[in-house]
């Protein structure tokens, strides 16, 4: 097996654009940069990734078909959620199905994309000491530094690479424990959520979640829909006085 070779930037428009452009990178190239200028999320959000941040991609080359793949999303949020708790006594929540928070603050998101080279890229954004959010972020949006002492980078993504060499063999062997960790740190599911898709807004129960991290809500008439991520957002409801 061919070691995973790490290619570092100070500052680059998108860690999964540049990754997807190294037609010839073989399974377990890592692009590694401290800012992005044009960071994305899921539904093409974007991700702001000032200084401060871990933005890293990671392309798995994996062979299995994409649609035996949809557990991947999941199992890389546990990568990372395990990366943080090795350094820091954090309680690190998940919210279905890519975001990572602590005391309610989105420290982290994940995006996952196809590779053209084959497989899969995997994009990861950690905010570990980012000093300053837009203002419409800073009341949903928050760094370890806010929660530890000192984040040392460089410690975080020696960490980060060992859970993500760790997922890589535990893809398909250990699928059914990840996937059982994740539920357990999840916080949107037992609640009321908004799910958002192009259609239009329902509320809905977030039951459960799928063989393969999908999470499968119940609508008021009874109804229940499994959801995967591709599809829709889902928003907790704040509870009502």
């Amino acid at each position: 097996m061919e070691p995973w070779t790490l290619i570092r930037y100070k500052t680059i428009d998108s860690t999964n654009t540049a990754l997807k452009e190294m037609s010839y990178a073989p399974h377990g190239t890592m692009v590694c940069s401290e800012v992005q200028t044009g960071g994305r999320g899921r539904l093409g959000r974007t991700f702001v990734s000032q200084e401060g941040g871990l933005y890293l991609s990671l392309l798995l080359k994996r062979q299995e078909p994409l649609d035996r793949l949809l557990h991947l999303t999941p199992m890389v949020a546990v990568a990372v959620r395990r990366a943080i708790t090795d350094l820091y006594p954090l309680q690190v929540d998940i919210k279905w199905i890519n975001d990572l928070q602590v005391c309610g603050k989105k420290v982290c998101g994940i995006l996952t994309e196809v590779a053209p080279q084959g497989g899969v890229i995997i994009g990861i954004g950690i905010n570990c000491t980012t000093a300053a959010f837009p203002p419409e972020l800073q009341t949903i949006a928050g760094s370890l530094g806010e929660f530890c002492d000192t984040v040392d980078r460089e410690q975080l993504l020696h960490r980060l690479i060992v859970r993500l060499k760790e997922l890589d063999t535990a893809l398909f062997p250990e699928k059914k424990q990840w996937l059982q960790e994740y539920k357990n740190a999840c916080i949107t599911l037992k609640k009321e959520v908004l799910v958002i898709s192009p259609t239009g807004q329902e509320e809905a129960f977030a039951e459960d979640l799928g063989e393969n991290g999908e999470i499968i809500v119940r609508f008021p008439d009874g109804t229940r829909k499994s959801i995967s991520m591709g599809e829709v957002s889902l928003r907790p409801i704040q509870e009502r006085k």
